[in-house]
C-alpha cells in the first residue's frame, strides 16, 4: 500500500515535531504531538495507543486487560492465560467465580432455552 499523503511540516532533524501533529493518509496513523499519543484510524486518541478497529496479534502481555463498552476475545486453540479476571464485579480466579460485590447475585442466565449444566453437586443456598 502507498502512502497518499503526509499532512504536516517535516520532521526536525532529530525526529522532533516542534508542537505539530503528524496526520499518514487521513487517519491511517495519526501523532498527537502534545498528548504524546499514537492514534491508527483514530485521530483523536484516547490512550498512549489508540486504535480504532481490530488488533491481531500472537502473543499479547498486560498488567491489566480492560473492555469498556467493547468485548475481549481470544480465538487461541489453548487456554486464556490469567490468574485473575475481572469482569466488573465478577472475578474468575483459577477455578472459581465470585461476585466482587457483597450485596450482589452471581446469576447465570442461558438463552433461549438453555439449560446450566454440571457434572458436580452444587451446594449452599441455590434460590
Amino acid at each position: 500500500m502507498a502512502i497518499s499523503k503526509i499532512k504536516g511540516p517535516l520532521l526536525a532533524d532529530n525526529l522532533e515535531r516542534r508542537g505539530v501533529n503528524l496526520v499518514i493518509d487521513n487517519d491511517l496513523v495519526f501523532f498527537n504531538v502534545e498528548n504524546r499519543r499514537v492514534g491508527i484510524n483514530n485521530t483523536e486518541p484516547g490512550a498512549e495507543l489508540d486504535v480504532s478497529g481490530t488488533i491481531s496479534t500472537n502473543h499479547l502481555q498486560s498488567e491489566t486487560l480492560e473492555s469498556g463498552t467493547g468485548f475481549v476475545q481470544t480465538l487461541a486453540a489453548e487456554t486464556f492465560d490469567t490468574t485473575i479476571a475481572k469482569l466488573g464485579d465478577v472475578k474468575v480466579q483459577n477455578s472459581s467465580i465470585s461476585s466482587e460485590s457483597q450485596t450482589g447475585d452471581l446469576g447465570i442466565y442461558p438463552s433461549g432455552n438453555g439449560k446450566i449444566v454440571t457434572n458436580s453437586v452444587i451446594s449452599g443456598v441455590v434460590s
